[in-house]
């Protein structure tokens, strides 16, 4: 069990070998260390579902984009399966969900990339039978390889140059619409192993149930709201004691959408934590736990999670605590992000950057307001991080911050802040005055 395991591809099959040992388990657990099985199985979900829960907005663990990329995710949602088969752990069950959703359309191209299903479909598939047949609809039921990050050469390169949109309904893009069974078999797995496991789960449920998702709620600043999911067949209630929780609907008949949402900053020194619970006909039925972190001093922000980019990638990165990087980074990129400043006043700001044997830039605005510039020197490798400093003035508040690419050619993990502060020790430069000063027009 020394061995590492990823998710399986055309060429690394071992994680099929640990489901295997784990569906044979009854019979060779005098031979075999199950547990170790376990354990090796729920590792890799955790890490995957760490990205799939913060790291994406359609709640998928995509790192990149790679050839088959809907192989991947079908993939990643069997491994989602089994670890919830281990745990019952209902949000390996959602992760799993949200994968199968992700090839069935919600994803930045909209497609259903499964031919015959969906009102906005796969169709051109790259299979030399649906091509021949003469009849227009592809064979139905085909999963399509999905989009593809790296360089493509067929269709005369007519792609997005967002990896998560390169892909083209064509039948001369066996790059991003050509089938394969290594994909079909796992993303065939899933559809009836999620059905399989909704039925289980529903034949545990009481005559009359409400069931909220999820289980609990974490608050970064005031501004943010969450929504809940009741799934419920009766009259229910929510019940909260917590003054500085709004909940926009209390009560209700079946399955609803809920607003929740902070009414006011926690001004402490600690995290706050409260919660409320769910009643069917006065029955106690579920208990959602809220969490308020406080105003904080420091905070990180993850290069990925960007609410908007131009051009960038993702990668896994060596970097102390892992997780992914930005890469794939060049001249007139960009990256914005909404961060929340819980303080008015001068912040550091702490770039970890990488970067090869290229010079490069960046600089930090919003609007016509520039934060902050930093020159990059080569650090010695893509994977060789080192931390640059710099400081900016903010006032309270939520921020659109945008990150402009002046010179290309570095990866970027992460960008630390911390308030150090109330004065204003730094002056901030209008866009205008900025480009003159570096002599960009």
């Amino acid at each position: 069990m020394t061995t590492q395991y990823n998710i399986p591809n055309w060429r690394h099959v071992g994680m099929l070998g640990l489901y295997s040992l784990y569906n044979n388990r009854s019979h060779i657990q005098k031979h075999v260390d199950i547990q170790s099985v376990k354990n090796t199985i729920l590792v890799k979900a955790k890490e995957l579902q760490h990205i799939q829960l913060h790291e994406n907005p359609y709640q998928v663990a995509a790192v990149d984009f790679a050839w088959g990329s809907n192989g991947i995710m079908a993939n990643q949602a069997v491994l989602f399966l089994y670890a919830y088969t281990i745990t019952k752990d209902y949000q390996y069950f959602n992760a799993a969900l949200s994968c199968y959703d992700y090839i069935l359309g919600r994803n930045a191209t909209e497609y259903c990339f499964v031919t015959g299903f969906g009102g906005k479909h796969t169709n051109n598939i790259h299979h030399r039978i649906s091509g021949a047949n003469g009849i227009k609809e592809a064979v139905p039921g085909f999963v399509a390889g999905g989009p593809n990050g790296g360089n493509k050469r067929d269709c005369f390169g007519n792609y997005s140059r967002f990896a998560a949109k390169a892909y083209v309904d064509t039948y001369c893009s066996f790059t991003t619409n050509e089938v394969a069974i290594n994909w079909q078999a796992p993303l065939t797995y899933v559809a009836h192993a999620i059905k399989a496991e909704y039925d289980i789960w529903k034949q545990s449920l009481n005559k009359d149930y409400s069931v909220c998702h999820p289980h609990s709620i974490t608050f970064n600043h005031p501004k943010t709201k969450s929504t809940i999911s009741i799934v419920s067949n009766s009259q229910w209630k929510i019940i909260s004691n917590n003054s500085w929780l709004h909940i926009n609907k209390k009560e209700g008949i079946g399955n609803q959408t809920i607003q929740i949402q902070c009414k006011e900053q926690n001004v402490a020194d600690s995290i706050r934590t409260g919660y409320f619970d769910i009643y069917t006909h006065n029955t106690f039925t579920q208990r959602v736990l809220v969490t308020q972190k406080n105003k904080r001093s420091k905070f990180r922000i993850e290069a990925e999670n960007y609410s908007n980019m131009q051009g960038v990638q993702t990668e896994p990165t060596t970097d102390i605590g892992g997780g992914v990087n930005v890469g794939w980074i060049h001249n007139d990129d960009f990256m914005e992000y909404e961060i929340y400043f819980p303080y008015t006043g001068t912040y550091n700001i702490l770039y970890r950057i990488a970067c090869f044997n290229n010079v490069g830039s960046l600089y930090l605005s919003e609007n016509d307001t520039v934060f902050s510039h930093i020159t990059i020197a080569p650090t010695g490798g893509w994977q060789s991080w080192e931390t640059i400093n710099d400081s900016a003035f903010f006032t309270e508040g939520l921020h659109t911050i945008k990150l402009n690419v002046l010179e290309g050619g570095f990866n970027l993990n992460y960008i630390d802040f911390h308030f150090i502060s109330k004065e204003n020790n730094h002056t901030n430069k209008h866009i205008s005055d900025f480009l003159k000063e570096i002599q960009i027009d």
